[in-house]
């Protein structure tokens, strides 16, 4: 009950597309519950959220950095992050929701359909949810395969090639992952679950019998 008083609390205070995801989230909650499951409720404000990201990230990408200067010596010198690496970095933001939905929506029955985008203008924080249950191993893939993908993959690269450029990229992305890392970390018990994305706060709601 706790999740049904929290989300009607604050419904007055959402958009029209939120509406439509509410009302498509109590839809398949009322399902599950049908079917026996209970629910837990797994979700954060976006501001949380975005601490608790930075408390993650942080320490990862200053031990990450200092290996690249380790590793790579010197090499920073030589490069100035300049606006196109800032719009290079921005291009990979939009990457980075467009992943999590492709690989979500690879797990779901409706498909695409079931994925929308949006941003949190309160926070500046785009994000992407997917509003089918998924089992735990589908929704822990499309959580984390961005972070791999646009943060880990490019940095790791950019070690064996002693690019700085390429390291601050990746870096960035590690530290904006860790909204998902903190997402993990909420439902790693919940391993037997049908996850649900909460339609309008960061998190989710498990489903377990």
């Amino acid at each position: 009950m706790e999740n049904k008083n929290k989300i009607s609390k604050d419904k007055k205070n959402l958009t029209d597309v939120q509406i439509k995801r509410l009302e498509e989230f109590n839809r398949v909650r009322e399902e599950l519950l049908e079917q026996g499951y209970k629910e837990k409720y797994l979700s954060v404000s976006t501001l949380k959220a975005n601490v608790m990201a930075l408390v993650i990230a942080a320490p990862i990408f200053v031990i990450c950095y200092l290996l690249f200067l380790v590793i790579c010596g010197d090499a920073y010198k030589y490069i100035r992050l300049n606006m196109v690496f800032y719009l290079v970095a921005f291009l990979g933001i939009v990457v980075h929701e467009l992943i999590h939905g492709l690989t979500w929506s690879l797990f779901c029955k409706k498909k695409w359909r079931a994925i929308g985008f949006g941003v949190d203008w309160s926070t500046l924080t785009p994000y992407c949810c997917c509003n089918e249950g998924l089992k735990f191993k589908g929704y822990v893939l499309g959580c984390a395969i961005p972070t791999i993908l646009v943060g880990l993959l490019p940095y790791t690269i950019s070690l064996l090639l002693g690019n700085y450029f390429l390291a601050m990229f990746g870096l960035f992305h590690i530290l904006c992952g860790g909204g998902d890392m903190y997402i993990l970390w909420l439902i790693r018990k919940e391993k037997e679950a049908i996850i649900v994305d909460h339609p309008y706060l960061v998190g989710c709601t498990a489903f377990e019998k």
